[in-house]
């Protein structure tokens, strides 16, 4: 006796997307979080500002105290800084308040990115303060 011969495929019935799915795309951006590159560039613009603008504390020099402040900065979603942590210290209080008055005074002169607009997000900076090797 011959079987029937099994269909090769089935279709099957359709079935309604899942809710998610039938999200707009920029609802799913917002969704996702922040992008992660247009925070990459407002990074890099605002340690830009950092870098024209850095002042390296006279006691601190006087002192040849340097070191790196490692920071984390929190943009509330109207672009302004909601939080400044320090997340390690140059081993100096002056250091590590001069590299957080630098961020403060550098956000107020950089664009939050159209992307980021009305997004809370946070990154995280580095700030140097070395004495440059005057015998170069």
């Amino acid at each position: 006796m011959k079987q029937a011969a099994e269909p090769a495929f089935i279709v099957p019935a359709q079935v309604p997307a899942p809710a998610a799915a039938t999200q707009s795309s920029s609802q799913a951006a917002a969704a996702s979080g922040p992008d992660p590159g247009a925070i990459a560039r407002f990074r890099i613009d605002l340690l830009k500002i950092v870098a024209l603008d850095k002042k390296y504390p006279r006691i601190a020099q006087d002192n040849n105290w340097t070191g790196k402040v490692e920071l984390r900065v929190a943009i509330g979603a109207d672009g302004s800084i909601s939080s400044i942590t320090v997340k390690k210290s140059a081993g100096h209080a002056v250091l590590d308040d001069e590299a957080q008055a630098m961020i403060r005074a550098a956000q107020s002169r950089v664009t939050v990115p159209p992307a980021l607009g009305g997004t809370a997000f946070h990154l995280d900076v580095a700030v140097d303060f070395y004495r440059k090797d005057e015998d170069r």
